[in-house]
């Protein structure tokens, strides 16, 4: 089996996730629901999904288990001590992604974090050998951006840089 068919079988008969590591909150304040709820919203009008086709919006969740058919997939993982007793080698291993993204980017690739793969880590580490001792937190897409994707056209909302830094003179 394939994670695609994996992942997906999971959802469409509402298994549970299987997750190494919590990726989002488990109580989220209102204003962060808010700004998912609009991102969602916003990505299936791109996307030419109706918000009540409860079946198109499962699929497209699924489609990312698929890895929008690149033949390039990065999954990074680390031993579960640097997950399980130490939330600070997070902030390194998120270092690593970016240049990771950068260069991939100064080669001409595309790429797309996929955080929701860590979320049915239990189910996709078998498929791909990655030792149970160690924690799947996500995945990287690289490949050559398809310029006809409704998906890749979808550009997120972002927030002003002044609300996310302050600085005192």
């Amino acid at each position: 089996k394939n994670i695609g068919d994996t992942v997906g079988a999971v959802i469409k008969n509402k298994g549970n996730l299987n997750c190494d590591v919590q990726y989002y909150p488990t109580t989220w304040k209102k204003k962060y629901q808010q700004r998912r709820l609009q991102t969602g919203l916003s990505f299936y009008a791109v996307c030419g999904i109706n918000r009540k086709d409860k079946e198109k919006r499962i699929q497209s969740w699924i489609d990312n288990f698929y890895f929008f058919n690149s033949q390039n997939v990065l999954f990074i993982h680390v031993d579960k001590i640097f997950t399980d007793s130490s939330t600070g080698m997070l902030i390194d291993i998120g270092m690593f992604i970016e240049n990771i993204l950068l260069e991939a980017g100064n080669l001409g690739y595309s790429h797309c974090v996929q955080g929701a793969i860590g979320e049915y880590a239990g189910y996709i580490k078998p498929l791909i050998n990655i030792p149970d001792d160690h924690s799947l937190l996500l995945s990287i897409t690289l490949g050559k951006k398809k310029e006809n994707s409704k998906k890749n056209s979808f550009k997120p909302e972002r927030i002003k840089i002044e609300e996310k830094i302050t600085s005192k003179t």
